[in-house]
């Protein structure tokens, strides 16, 4: 395993959006309007697909059956989460924590919520393909093509790299959100991002909710599988990331009393170099 191309590959992805043609979707002006805008059984919901559509027009009904993102904001009413919360001192509950929301939901500003959007609906459609505002309407014109939507707005989700760095900016994180060891010895799961595919897989959904539109296709398999693969290996390295001032090394930070913390320590240099 080449170590240092999967951290070279890891630091740059999650270094500044300048770098990048667009932002994120949490981070863009537009307003996101809310799953009910996509889930109608004429648009995005329909229980099969559509024969003669450029996609499968099932993706809402694959998003809240099969998919986990759906079930992010949940989780945090759990009794494991309101445990970390406790151990990591948040003035709120982690549902209502933005330390919190801002993985496990689509936390947009108040003043960038449409009429039914619901933050308890988790990471939501515009959680991915970014806010709906400009795009809902002229998106379903005939003759409407994929540049017109990524131009009113629509995140470019087709392309491998920006949808790497999308997964990567909650999977791993960024300059605004990153899961610390401090969050990991309060509590917060070692990050997975691929695993064996069960009955509500996000793998499966995935696969089940890919678009089959020639001008837009799957992103190329081998370059996403590579760069999600050095985020697998970051993960397990789990001693750097990108801040506004730099690279960071997160081990040294202590765990909160009383947190039990049961992490991994990080690799010793023979151990990063047998990799």
């Amino acid at each position: 395993m080449r170590t240092p191309l999967l951290l070279a590959t890891i630091l740059s992805l999650t270094c500044s959006a300048a770098v990048w043609g667009a932002p994120l979707p949490q981070n863009t002006p537009d307003k996101s309007l809310g799953v009910a805008t996509c889930a109608s059984s004429l648009c995005h919901g329909a229980v099969e697909p559509w024969k003669d559509s450029h996609v499968l027009q099932t993706e809402y009904f694959t998003w809240s059956r099969m998919d986990k993102h759906a079930r992010a904001y949940s989780v945090l009413t759990n009794t494991r989460s309101q445990e970390i919360a406790r151990k990591l001192g948040l003035k709120e509950p982690a549902h209502r924590s933005a330390l919190c929301l801002d993985c496990h939901a689509h936390n947009v500003p108040q003043q960038r919520r449409g009429e039914h959007f619901v933050l308890s609906d988790g990471i939501t459609c515009e959680g991915c393909h970014g806010p709906a505002e400009g795009w809902i309407k002229s998106h379903v014109e005939q003759g409407a093509t994929h540049a017109d939507n990524l131009a009113r707005g629509m995140y470019p989700i087709s392309d491998d790299v920006e949808r790497a760095r999308l997964c990567l900016s909650c999977h791993f994180g960024n300059r605004q959100k990153f899961v610390t060891h401090k969050m990991m010895a309060a509590g917060h799961p070692r990050f997975r991002i691929r695993g064996p595919v069960d009955e509500v897989g996000h793998e499966q959904a995935a696969e089940e909710h890919d678009f089959r539109d020639k001008e837009h296709p799957h992103p190329q398999r081998g370059r996403f599988e590579l760069l999600v693969h050095a985020v697998e290996v970051m993960l397990e390295i789990r001693i750097v990331s990108v801040s506004s001032s730099g690279v960071h090394d997160f081990t040294s930070q202590r765990a909160p009393p009383g947190s039990g913390c049961s992490c991994r320590r990080a690799p010793s240099r023979s151990a990063l170099r047998r990799s």
